[in-house]
């Protein structure tokens, strides 16, 4: 049984911690023995292992956000594992000090970065991390594109350049955790599932759910922004907020958002449970299902699980038309059409930011169309339910991609003349 060392984010109900288990998980049933190492953020130093959901869990705790891990631990596994593989899931500059530190084993294991890539990228910053991999796995074909004109650019410079082989994997979708309540109709689901987050008095209401950390790059003001733009008249319109934990000073600036928005009364905030113990899994799939749309208004998505997760439960989408939206909501979500650009340094890359006004307007033709919105829900629900959205899919898809040998493959032609940030 051949060994697998997967490394990534450990804050749990995250994405990126999510993707990590469930991806481990679908390889450990590909008889891979799996292990995992997670980096967790806290204030000192704090080295412990876990068992989540049957799996082996080496966390290191610690004030740094980038990945590195205790030297000794890393050796020792390698000496007794062997790993065939080390995946390493996270942004390059998180992995970086990670990937270095794997170097010496390079040759005895493969090296493989799941590469998120939240926009369009900028520059060659992140060249050299690259470098460290045998093979780079994007989350979007446009994403694999920006990461080979940015190897073709650094192979242009220095002939010696090591480019990683190139690959693509999305996501998958849990519908364990994530699907329409049963009810005899649709608004009997969604009256339900609000009785259960609200107690009484919302049934009737056209709630729009933003599911998003309240991270710089989410840009929830720009969601509490249109939304209040859109609800002036219509009292019936509400917004939640459901943002995971918020540091003191994030809480304080959303709340002032929202009592600046005009419609405070309507903006509704998950509360925040004891110890940042994330919410119930049974108590998020009812809020997820209490809501009639899905809203994000990030300036870059690598992949944005968020939606996958308001479409598992049959509700409208709205996001902006950019990066992984694009890829995987065209058709099925009313995409927002960008209005500036923002370049974001530690991802080195181009974001890109809707306007107020497109948001509300969005919402708007949802309110004032319910035969829309109900299509509109009804397309994201059939996208989510794809075959290649399964967690299934993409665990053979990884299965293939660590068994397959070579690295620093010519990138494929299709990719001949393709720019840092040409999204087409």
């Amino acid at each position: 049984m051949p060994q697998l060392l997967v490394a990534g984010l450990y804050l749990p109900a995250s994405g990126l911690t999510r993707v990590m288990l469930s991806l481990m998980g679908e390889l450990r049933r590909r008889r891979w023995r799996v292990r995992g190492l997670g980096f967790a953020p806290s204030r000192t130093r704090e080295d412990r292992d876990v068992a989540d959901d049957g799996h082996e869990v080496r966390v290191r705790g610690g004030p740094e956000r980038a990945f590195s891990a205790d030297p000794e631990w890393l050796r020792e596994r390698f000496e007794s594992d062997a790993p065939r593989a080390v995946l390493v899931i996270g942004p390059a500059f998180l992995a970086a000090p990670l990937l270095r530190q794997l170097q010496p084993w390079r040759g005895r294991t493969r090296i493989v970065l799941y590469l998120p890539v939240e926009g369009a990228l900028a520059n060659d910053d992140f060249a050299p991390v690259l470098e460290l991999a045998d093979v780079c796995v994007t989350y979007t074909r446009s994403a694999r594109r920006d990461v080979a004109a940015l190897c073709r650019a650094a192979t242009a410079e220095r002939a010696e350049y090591r480019s990683p082989r190139l690959e693509v994997a999305g996501h998958g979708a849990d519908p364990a955790e994530f699907f329409p309540l049963a009810a005899s109709c649709e608004a009997e689901r969604r009256a339900a599932a609000r009785r259960v987050v609200y107690g009484v008095g919302m049934e009737g209401a056209f709630l729009v759910l933003n599911s998003n950390r309240p991270y710089l790059r989410k840009r929830l003001d720009l969601s509490v922004a249109g939304f209040a733009l859109f609800a002036q008249g219509r009292p019936d319109a509400h917004l939640h907020l459901h943002t995971g934990a918020r540091s003191p000073a994030v809480d304080a600036a959303l709340r002032r958002q929202i009592v600046e928005s005009g419609v405070a009364e309507r903006i509704h905030l998950t509360p925040e449970h004891p110890g940042g113990e994330p919410a119930p899994a049974e108590w998020l799939n009812a809020l997820y299902n209490a809501a009639d749309v899905g809203l994000t208004t990030a300036m870059g998505e690598g992949w944005g699980l968020g939606m996958f997760e308001h479409a598992a439960t049959r509700a409208a989408l709205v996001a902006p038309a950019h990066t992984g939206f694009v890829e995987n909501w065209r058709g099925a979500a009313l995409l927002v059409p960008t209005v500036s650009r923002e370049f974001i340094f530690y991802e080195a890359a181009h974001m890109f930011a809707v306007a107020a006004p497109g948001v509300a307007a969005a919402l708007e033709r949802l309110y004032s169309d319910r035969d829309l919105l109900r299509r509109m829900a009804e397309l994201a629900h059939a996208r989510v339910g794809e075959r290649r959205f399964r967690w299934k899919s993409v665990g053979a898809r990884f299965h293939t991609i660590l068994q397959t040998e070579g690295s620093n493959a010519p990138l494929a032609r299709s990719f001949e003349g393709a720019r840092p940030g040409d999204h087409g």
